[in-house]
């Protein structure tokens, strides 16, 4: 049992380095938004958009490996990068290339047209970030965004099925306003586990009374379930005596919104 555990906690530390929990995590609250916007997603919506954010979560890894980098001390994932440069920025172009392909000859220019600001924003995000320092002048690590993260990771998942939904204006911007809270509460998390701190149960009330709040207005129970799962998962991950918490913060991301959609698919008639 202890071997297939540590094989388990291994598996997920390889995934967190390739980011594909990143992907997992985004596409999970994407099911989710489109359940909750009343949108009928297609699998090679799904597939475009996990492509996007792995290309620009891997990215920022990739670019932070780089000699002369802001990162003054680089994580284990960016140290992976560094290690398997070649082979990543291979995979990315690759990736990249079928991607951005695929999208220009099947989707319309509507949709395009809102990827690309999308993916504009992004770029604009990560050259201004590896202009400066990681480490602020007491030492600690930035906040890596915050709600910035949260609010670009949120669009990226939120556009195909917002575009494609038949919801309200109201209701888009509430789905898309608790998806960039739920990846600005991780995104809080990972940096303070990054420092070696537990989160603050304070902290982590406000914010999941702000998560419920938002759950409440939507009258959605699976939003309330993502939401409080989530939540509750960050708390267990804190008291878990593991050294890599970061590696396991994107799967608690993925398993919250698993949990919504799977709620939002058992209620449906």
């Amino acid at each position: 049992m202890k071997l297939w555990n540590r094989c388990s906690f291994r598996g997920a530390v390889v995934l967190h380095f390739l980011a594909i929990d990143t992907v997992c995590a985004v596409l999970a609250w994407s099911l989710l938004a489109d359940r909750l916007l009343g949108s009928a997603i297609h699998p090679l919506s799904l597939l475009w958009t996990g492509a996007g954010v792995w290309l620009a979560y891997t990215a920022d890894r990739w670019m932070d490996s780089l000699p002369g980098s802001t990162e003054q001390n680089p994580g284990e994932r960016h140290r992976f990068a560094g290690r398997n440069r070649n082979s990543i920025a291979l995979a990315w172009l690759c990736v990249w290339i079928l991607s951005l392909g695929s999208a220009v000859a099947i989707l319309p220019a509507g949709i395009l047209l809102g990827g690309a600001v999308v993916a504009i924003l992004g770029i604009a995000y990560l050259l201004i970030i590896q202009r400066l320092p990681s480490r602020d002048e007491t030492g600690k690590l930035r906040a890596g965004g915050g709600w910035v993260v949260g609010l670009l990771v949120a669009t990226a998942a939120n556009l195909f099925p917002a575009l494609e939904g038949n919801a309200s204006a109201i209701t888009k911007l509430i789905v898309w306003l608790l998806t960039a809270w739920a990846f600005f509460l991780q995104t809080r998390a990972t940096r303070l586990w990054e420092e070696g701190e537990s989160i603050p149960r304070q902290w982590l009330l406000i914010l999941t009374i702000c998560g419920a709040i938002a759950a409440t207005i939507l009258h959605e129970a699976p939003a309330a379930v993502a939401a409080l799962t989530l939540a509750g998962g960050i708390l267990i991950t804190d008291r878990l005596p593991i050294h890599d918490k970061v590696a396991v913060a994107d799967w608690v991301l993925a398993i919250a919104g698993v949990c919504g959609w799977a709620v939002a698919l058992a209620l449906l008639p």
